[in-house]
């Protein structure tokens, strides 16, 4: 490193070298690592002694540690969280894209997404959140991405329909919202 700057006619300061001496070692130390896992293999032949002998593997529970001939990796296939499952009672009404029933922009959502089957407005639960009406639209999941005017509490869920009929027709329904996940 001096020869070069040396023969560049450039001078370095001593804060500079141990900069340059700090990430030369750094990527020595990242070559090194990289050189001892590819020589190791271990991801491969963890994959192979899964594939070839699964009855060897000792999963006890989501989110856990697994073991294979006594190494203990962590668990790919589980997510790192618990999906929850909660119920509430809710009166449920329909809307639709009109500035009567929204705002000036009745086509785009409090979350600014455009309109689509399958959302529904809420005014507690976080935009994203995935809740179904089974006693109502038993094979549907539905998506909170508007909101309601703010006179309506949690009790309340507002189904979004592209026809304004439809909604009216709708009326007012008591039924459980189940939140999927938030």
């Amino acid at each position: 490193l001096k020869g070069i700057l040396n023969s560049q006619n450039m001078s370095i300061t001593t804060s500079q070298r141990q900069i340059w001496l700090t990430l030369a070692k750094l990527g020595c130390w990242l070559g090194l690592a990289s050189v001892m896992f590819s020589l190791t293999g271990w991801p491969i032949s963890l994959a192979d002694e899964l594939s070839q002998n699964p009855q060897n593997t000792n999963i006890e529970e989501p989110n856990s540690l697994f073991s294979v001939s006594g190494q203990l990796f962590l668990n790919p296939s589980q997510p790192t969280y618990t999906e929850k499952t909660n119920l509430m009672k809710v009166s449920v009404t329909a809307y639709s894209s009109r500035v009567e029933e929204t705002d000036d922009t009745p086509f785009i959502t409090a979350s600014n997404k455009w309109v689509k089957r399958g959302f529904v407005a809420h005014n507690s639960l976080p935009f994203g959140t995935k809740v179904r009406l089974p006693e109502l639209f038993p094979d549907e999941i539905f998506v909170v991405e508007d909101r309601m005017n703010k006179v309506y509490d949690e009790n309340h869920i507002d189904v979004w329909f592209a026809d304004t009929q439809d909604a009216i027709e709708f009326g007012v329904k008591e039924t459980v919202l189940e939140i999927i996940s938030s």
